[in-house]
């Protein structure tokens, strides 16, 4: 009986392939045509449509390029994140030096001014040194 359950599916289209399975591993979704009086640990045979197999991997492939775009777009998405981040951060250190520089300057006037205070002061003691002192 086996042998013309297979012999049926063999002749029922060109586009099917006969496939061998045990019963207990049949997914519930895949068609199979099971005789009653087949114990469940006997081969069953399945039909399987070539056009559907393709059809998953187109299905699967379609799928993984999908992932992998939206992979790349994601990629692009940080590295321009990180690129602002960067040209952000060398504007701030560029503002930055350039305080520095100002605040240099400033603190070097500060220091010239000090040392002209310290001259003045000392030429107004000893001026008032000498006015008391006379």
């Amino acid at each position: 009986m086996l042998n013309q359950t297979a012999a049926n599916f063999a002749s029922f289209t060109t586009t099917t392939i006969v496939a061998t399975a045990t019963l207990h591993t049949v997914p519930s979704t895949i068609p199979a045509i099971i005789p009653a009086t087949i114990p469940a640990s006997i081969p069953v045979p399945i039909l399987v449509s070539t056009s559907t197999s393709t059809n998953v991997h187109m299905d699967t492939h379609s799928l993984r390029e999908e992932r992998n775009r939206k992979n790349r777009a994601a990629v692009a998405k940080s590295r321009a994140k990180q690129k602002a981040l960067a040209r952000s951060l060398e504007e701030k250190l560029g503002k930055r030096e350039i305080e520095n520089e100002e605040l240099r300057g400033t603190l070097a006037g500060l220091k010239r001014e000090a040392e002209e205070l310290k001259e003045l002061l000392c030429l107004s003691t000893m001026l008032c040194i000498f006015e008391h002192g006379l």
